[in-house]
Formats: C-alpha cells, structure tokens, sequence
C-alpha cells in the first residue's frame, strides 16, 4: 500500500495539482508511514530480522548474542551493521528457552539445492540501528517524491502569474516536509546529502522553516562529497537560507564556501572546466553579497580572480566589445547555462562566462552598498 501511494509512476499522483486532493492524500501517506512504523516497531520488539538474500551472506562467527560479522564480498559500511548469518550446510537458528531469545546451531533447510537461511536474533543495538535506518531512508523517499511533485510541468513554466494552483500545492507540500523534519531532524541531514533539484531550493529555503537546521551538516557535505555538482548545491543552499536567515552561522559557511571556491577555480580545475563550474556559482554569490554585505569584497575578489584567467584566453577585442555590451544595460539578468551552451567551443564559453561575471560584478557592487562601491585592498592584487 505504501509503495503505492508514493509512487512516482502512479497515474492519479501525477495528475493532482488539486489541493483538496493532495490534502487527501497526504494524510493517507501519513497513516501509511506510522502504520510502517509501528510494524517494524513490534518487529524489533520480537528482535527478528530477515537476513539478506543468498546471494549478499555475510560469513558468521558464533559467539554470544552480540555476534558481528564481515561480509566477504562487500565492504561493510560502519553505520550499516551486518546481520550475522551462517552460509553451508548449517545456519544460525532461532531458538527460545525460558522466553529469551538464544543463538544455536543447526541444519539449514534447502529448496532447489539452495540453502535457506531463517530470521536469526541480534543485539539490541543493532537491531535499533537496523530499523532506524530502514524508517529513515523510507521517510527520504517519500521527501524526494514530494518535492519532485513541486516542479513545474511544461504548461506551468509559460504561465506568467505568480498565483497558480503550483503554489498552493507547493505550500501544502513544504509544510508537510516541514513537519516531517520537526519529528525526525536527521531527515533533513540525509535530504541534503541526496540533494534534490537546485531550482526548488528557492522555494524549500522559504516555505520549510525547519530546512535552517541543515546549516550544521552542509559543510561535511561540501567537504566530503568529492563532487563539484553537490558543492554547487550546497553553495545555493546556504545562499538560499542567508536571505531568510541571516545568522552568524549561515555567515561562517557561506565565507568558508566561497574561500573553497576561490581555490578550486584558480588553482584545481582547468582551463575547459573553469568556465562552466564558476558560472554556477555566480548566482549564489550574488545571494550571499545580498545577505552579508562585510562578504562582497571576497566574493568581488573571487570574481576578479577567475574573471582575469577565463579572459586571458580571449582576444583584446572580444573583452573590449563584452565591456561596451553592458555600459548602457545594467539590469541584464544572468542567462541559464543548458546543454547546447556547454556543447559550445572553449573561447565562446568563455566569452559567455566573462560577460556573467561581469554583469554579477555590477549587481554584488549595487546590493551590497550603498555608495556604490567597494573597498579593494591593494595587497590583493599581488595575491
């Protein structure tokens, strides 16, 4: 039944952009996750867990209840305990003497010529640990499966007005992540580590208050992730969040970012994946210039820094005509990086990039002072 209500493929999810009905269903998808909860909930009581299938067991050694065991084809995973399980002609069985539950020896039944192994009981903690994870990546999925259901269809992206029925629902939805997170805060910390499309952070950051406790675990994110695209979204995350929250530890975040930044475009990537990367960040920038004005000159620097390499490929000629383009547009926006501009050659990417970073200059200088300028130091030139 769950599978059901969540799923993605289900025709009459699809089609709901009624609010009475989403209402609805929601609150079936409720029902049907604390059912889930309870269930395995009395199954961790009874302490049975159904070992995995023949072809993931994991080597067995006996001991006392609290047996662990290494999986021989697989690396374990230190937050993932492995369910001790026997393979060959004799398996752990369950037995029960006195109404405790005991670890015993005896022979494994076989159907087809393939062993059978039986539910087998271990410790308390692993058990707690095993269901935890299960409940919190079933919650995860229905999360991700929500927010998908927030993005605009084709019809809705051509639609001018800002009241539509995609806004109620969006509404309807965040608020029931919202709650969702306010019961169980490690959600949100798992949400990010997955991420979801960077063109519903805007609407997340704002309609899901309780979104701000992922400031705590962005950074290991950022850190840790090894990927360029989960960096970018982690960088738009916390520029979201600082235009609602404008705190001191969005503010140590968003400075560490844009330092990593700096160090990754001027000194890692190369010169073909230096345009399209710094492009992606420019539009955060310009959100964290807006919320922490005393960060504009770092990120001006940033700008500086990576404008100059990307333009030292150009000709003369083409920088002084991307200067003379923007002179009498000042309120040009940032134009969206799709797959036909990166299938462009190098130079013209680069080109592209040059005229966004300085449209984003002009924009960081005018929201994030009043006078219209800002102080440079001189020592950073010879940086």
């Amino acid at each position: 039944m769950l599978d059901t209500v969540i799923s993605s493929d289900f025709p009459f999810f699809q089609s709901i952009r009624c609010p009475s009905l989403l209402r609805i269903l929601l609150r079936i998808l409720e029902s049907s996750l604390l059912a889930s909860r309870s269930h395995w909930t009395h199954r961790l009581v009874e302490r049975i867990v159904i070992p995995p299938s023949a072809g993931n067991r994991s080597t067995t050694t006996a001991g006392s209840a609290s047996a662990t065991s290494t999986t021989a084809n697989s690396v374990t995973l230190t937050h993932l305990p492995s369910v001790p399980v026997r393979t060959g002609a004799w398996s752990s069985v369950v037995t029960a003497t006195n109404g405790s539950d005991t670890l015993s020896e005896g022979p494994a039944t076989a159907q087809s010529g393939n062993p059978q192994t039986t539910g087998t009981t271990l410790s308390d903690e692993e058990c707690e640990r095993l269901c935890s994870t299960m409940l919190l990546t079933q919650n995860a999925t229905v999360v991700h499966l929500l927010l998908e259901h927030c993005l605009p269809t084709e019809a809705e992206r051509d639609r001018a007005s800002e009241i539509t029925v995609l806004r109620e629902v969006r509404n309807i939805i965040c608020t029931y992540i919202h709650y969702m997170f306010i019961a169980e805060p490690a959600l949100a910390d798992v949400i990010v580590w997955q991420t979801y499309p960077r063109s519903l952070l805007a609407v997340s950051a704002q309609a899901i208050p309780s979104l701000h406790i992922c400031l705590d675990s962005v950074v290991n994110v950022f850190r840790l992730s090894g990927d360029y695209a989960k960096m970018i979204f982690c960088l738009d995350l916390v520029s979201h969040l600082s235009l609602h929250y404008n705190i001191q530890s969005a503010l140590e975040r968003a400075a560490f970012m844009i330092d990593s930044f700096y160090h990754i475009l001027t000194a890692v990537v190369s010169t073909d994946e230096r345009p399209d990367l710094f492009q992606a960040c420019l539009p955060a920038l310009v959100r964290l210039g807006e919320a922490f004005p005393s960060l504009a000159p770092v990120i001006v620097r940033l700008i500086l820094a990576v404008g100059a390499q990307i333009g030292n490929i150009l000709p003369e000629a083409t920088r002084t005509t991307l200067r003379l383009s923007l002179l009498g547009d000042r309120d040009s926006d940032l134009i969206e990086w799709t797959d036909e501009t990166l299938a462009l050659p190098l130079r013209e990417r680069s080109a592209i990039c040059l005229r966004q970073a300085m449209i984003t200059f002009d924009k960081i200088v005018r929201r994030s002072s009043a006078q219209r300028f800002l102080y440079y130091p001189p020592e950073w030139n010879s940086a």
